[in-house]
């Protein structure tokens, strides 16, 4: 006995998300929009209590059975000027390999233009808003934005 191939088996999520009309994606999208954002506040809170409670315990991460779960911190940072006696305690090969005094350098800046202050150009007229408008490339449509109306 075989199979018949023409059974409907069970529609994928992208299936079932086709078969939507219009009206009903757009309010699917608002309400998973309206529950990310509820999510993302609770998680903002809890990670901030976790943040306090290891600041509390001066420890950098929890025990727990199953997750791994520690403080994430910033690069550390230096007073540069608080260095400076090292200056005069290394020799000069030493401080080569580790130290550069402020100064300038040549480097080489690629072309740049501050679009800001070519589109305002176009109020001298039709040869600058042409150039203007042959220059610019339309930016690809990537999203689509949910807002609830009020």
């Amino acid at each position: 006995m075989t199979q018949d191939v023409t059974d409907t088996t069970e529609l994928t999520e992208q299936e079932k998300l086709v078969q939507l009309q219009d009206n009903q994606l757009v309010d699917l999208g608002a309400n998973l929009k309206d529950e990310i954002k509820i999510l993302s506040d609770r998680l903002t809170r809890i990670k901030f209590i976790l943040r306090q409670r290891l600041i509390d315990k001066k420890a950098k991460a929890f025990l727990h059975p199953t997750i791994d779960c520690k403080g994430v911190y910033k690069p550390n940072t230096f007073n540069y000027n608080v260095l400076k006696p090292l200056l005069e305690i290394l020799d000069q090969e030493t401080l080569d390999h580790m130290y550069t005094p402020k100064g300038t350098k040549e480097i080489i800046v690629e072309e740049d233009w501050d679009m800001r202050k070519v589109k305002s150009l176009n109020q001298f007229g039709e040869e600058f808003q042409d150039i203007i408008d042959k220059a610019t490339i339309p930016g690809e449509l990537y999203d689509i934005a949910f807002k609830r109306k009020e």
